[in-house]
């Protein structure tokens, strides 16, 4: 692992939904992180669902953030100097705003269900 990590080869993945993010992130640096807001949502979500364990009719729970490209930071070492560099997308910065516009609106009633649990005969 260690000589796989000395090695100054460049990145060889490459989704095609980091294409935006790469794109305007420099090509030299010696690593790069990715944070997709979209999916961060859904799977919180989720969590929220299996937390709780209530069927949500009328609403998700929370906003969904619209799709759009993941932010990106990337960074390196050079001669005893650290570097970080971060790219948000316009695509993503209009989400967020679109989900920080959103939320001032008046929110929407929601009707929660619980179903029956069946009890044990004695």
């Amino acid at each position: 692992m260690l000589k796989t990590l000395d090695e100054n080869s460049p990145l060889t993945s490459d989704p095609s939904e980091l294409a935006e993010s790469k794109r305007l992130l420099p090509s030299e640096s010696d690593w790069q992180l990715f944070f997709s807001p979209h999916d961060y949502f859904a799977w919180s979500r989720r969590l929220l669902m299996a937390q709780t364990g209530v069927r949500v009719i009328g609403g998700p729970l929370g906003s969904a953030f619209p799709s759009s490209p993941p932010i990106g930071v990337a960074g390196g070492f050079r001669e005893r100097e650290l570097w970080i560099d971060a790219a948000v997308p316009s695509a993503t910065l209009k989400s967020a705003y679109i989900i920080y516009a959103t939320s001032k609106a008046v929110p929407r009633g929601q009707l929660r269900v619980q179903p029956p649990v069946p009890r044990r005969a004695r």
